[in-house]
């Protein structure tokens, strides 16, 4: 159900049918670059191809991979968004939001009318909550809101948020979790941190999209995941702290604070710790590791359910709602770090082969729930085909 390039240019799907059949467009971003949305939209691209339905998607970034479903690249232009979007004849749109106003914005103004097709938008995080807060923005994001026919909100908290802003667009909670295989496994090939955590011990690993500013730290806490080691790291010769960067700093604060990050962690502890930039996380999820989320903000975080999906022990800031199966610790209280990562160390000595975690009852079925999600809009298999 991936659409060939010369296909495309003849106006052809690649499925022997025209661009005036009824599809799915998925508005979003794709890898790379490798992170939780980006790795959303790749899977359910993938799960919608399997049920018999024609995908296409529009990346948010650049780049159009060979081989996939991918049919143009926006590079975050809001004209793009426009121009691109308005000429499709999907039944139905997805547009995947994390950020910008002025993507939402460009999205909304790209739908022609109420009745074409049906939209919807998946929200990934808390960012559209300081949109809806502040000046004219407020009731410009509002009006975009009225031109999606669903809203799909990755957290409760999101939900509620929306809810009590009174946003008229119905609002659906669905964490946007896709497994990547059904036997849980993940190949390592290449996968350049392999010997760093092939060493013998536990490694914590803390990821993050970039270096952005919350409050006296960073919205990923990775100030609060380095403290954790360089209080521990002492007492245990075999922990190792491994940090995961879709993007290196940017900007005199960001480079500042990452620099001082590495620098309360003593210099003969340092080479005990591993900086990957742009480096797949999910095979991380298959070695003998802790998962931390210290985060001071937070959406759905696929991350931390595709840990949980391993059996790997997860950490996690309580700032939102987290999957069953996550420990809580305090957002931003230290010590509740250093004592929470030692007692799960302690457990790992007897119970690391304890097998898979306990999962939402929600996440048994995650391919289907995507499906369900389209609903009647959704042409049938045989309508695709």
């Amino acid at each position: 159900m991936i659409a060939r390039k010369n296909d495309r240019d003849n106006g052809n799907d690649g499925n022997g049918t025209s661009e005036h059949t009824p599809r799915v467009l998925i508005v979003g971003p794709y890898p790379p670059p490798l992170g939780g949305v980006s790795s959303h939209v790749q899977r359910a691209t993938a799960a919608l191809g399997e049920a018999g339905h024609t995908v296409a998607v529009l990346n948010h970034f650049g780049g159009r991979p060979e081989g996939t479903a991918v049919i143009g690249s926006l590079h975050r232009n809001p004209l793009l968004y426009f121009t691109k979007i308005k000429k499709t004849q999907a039944a139905i749109v997805h547009y995947h939001h994390a950020g910008r106003p002025s993507l939402l914005l460009a999205t909304a103004l790209a739908r022609r009318s109420r009745t074409q097709s049906y939209w919807l938008i998946t929200l990934h995080n808390h960012s559209i909550e300081r949109h809806l807060a502040r000046g004219p923005i407020r009731l410009a994001v509002r009006w975009a809101f009225r031109r999606f026919d669903q809203i799909v909100a990755v957290s409760p908290e999101i939900g509620h948020f929306l809810a009590q802003r009174k946003v008229e667009t119905p609002i659906v909670v669905q964490p946007a979790y896709l497994p990547s295989g059904t036997d849980g496994q993940v190949a390592r090939g290449n996968w350049s941190p392999s010997l760093f955590f092939d060493q013998p011990g536990v490694t914590l690993v803390v990821s993050a999209y970039r270096v952005v500013r919350s409050g006296n730290g960073d919205l990923y806490g990775l100030d609060t995941a380095a403290h954790t080691f360089a209080q521990l790291g002492k007492d245990w010769a075999d922990l190792r702290l491994a940090i995961f960067l879709s993007h290196p700093p940017r900007g005199r604060w960001a480079k500042h604070h990452f620099s001082s990050i590495l620098e309360q962690i003593n210099p003969e502890l340092r080479e005990r710790v591993g900086l990957w930039i742009g480096e797949q996380l999910l095979p991380a999820f298959s070695a003998n590791v802790i998962y931390l989320r210290p985060t001071r903000t937070d959406g759905d975080a696929v991350s931390v359910r595709e840990a949980l999906d391993r059996g790997v022990p997860v950490l996690a800031s309580d700032c939102v709602i987290r999957p069953a199966g996550v420990i809580l610790v305090s957002d931003g209280d230290r010590q509740a770090w250093s004592e929470s990562v030692t007692s799960t160390l302690v457990k790992m000595g007897t119970q690391r082969a304890t097998g898979r975690a306990v999962l939402n009852k929600s996440l048994e079925a995650p391919e289907q729930d995507v499906l369900d999600l389209y609903g009647p809009h959704l042409p049938t298999r045989h309508d695709s085909s």
